[in-house]
Order: C-alpha cells, then sequence, then structure tokens
C-alpha cells in the first residue's frame, strides 16, 4: 500500500512542478513515468535493506486479512510471498494475449 501512495504523491508532485511551468513534467503522461521511476527506486531500497522482512510480514497480514483462502499456513512470511509470487507468474504466463487468441 505504501508504494502506491509513493507513486501517486509522486506523479501530484511533479504534475504541481509541471503546472509551475518545468516542461519536464508539462503533461501528465511525462509525469506519470518519473512517478514509476520513483516507485521502483522506493520499492527497491524497502526491498535490498533490512526492511523486507517487514514488508514481508506486512505483505501477510494485508492478504490473510483481506483474502483468508491460503489453505496452508507457512511459518516464513518471506517463502509464503515467494510462492504467492511464483503462482501469480504462472497463471499469467498461461494466459494467451488478445490478439494472438484469432490466429490458432
Amino acid at each position: 500500500m505504501a508504494v502506491l501512495i509513493v507513486l501517486f504523491v509522486a506523479w501530484l508532485v511533479f504534475r504541481g512542478v509541471g503546472a509551475l511551468g518545468v516542461s519536464t513534467f508539462a503533461t501528465w503522461h511525462d509525469s506519470a513515468r518519473y512517478a514509476l521511476a520513483v516507485m521502483f527506486v522506493f520499492a527497491a531500497i524497502a526491498h535490498f535493506n533490512k526492511m523486507k522482512y517487514d514488508l514481508a510480514r506486512s505483505d501477510l497480514q494485508d492478504e490473510q486479512s483481506a483474502t483468508r483462502f491460503a489453505a496452508a499456513r507457512l511459518t516464513h512470511p518471506r517463502a509464503q510471498s515467494f510462492l504467492r509470487s511464483r503462482a501469480d507468474e504462472r497463471l499469467r504466463s498461461q494466459r494467451t494475449p488478445l490478439p494472438a487468441q484469432g490466429m490458432h
């Protein structure tokens, strides 16, 4: 959730700077591009330090409180976060892109 907050706040700040006359941030599209860069840097900094354990723990708590569908509870929050991301990647890789569906 914090990453989304960083994204939207950065987007609005960059758009505000663009409205003040900085041509780099003159459009919503350009300011969104830089806001995404800020979001990725924020996520990388949070991921590659001691905070990753807190993030995995909070991710696990959010997932459990929001969905309650996990059948087996793992004792390691980072392991559950890893397995959930792998399952999500596998599901996404099995989907066929829309333009390729009519070519069979």
